[in-house]
């Protein structure tokens, strides 16, 4: 058995479809979109967490 995968099985046939321009575009919004949301919820803790040190104090 090599650890190779064989030519025209079902790896290399999904490697073309995963780097094919359209999934990588998708991918990118997707990251983009992740990026935005993890910033946002980032942000919203972070200023929360100052204003309850300003409103507290």
């Amino acid at each position: 058995m090599s650890a190779s995968p064989r030519p025209g099985s079902g790896v290399q046939q999904l490697m073309a479809e995963v780097m094919s321009p359209e999934a990588l575009a998708a991918r990118q919004r997707r990251a983009r979109r992740t990026a935005w949301v993890v910033g946002a919820v980032v942000l919203v803790i972070y200023l929360g967490s100052i204003f309850q040190g300003w409103f507290y104090s």
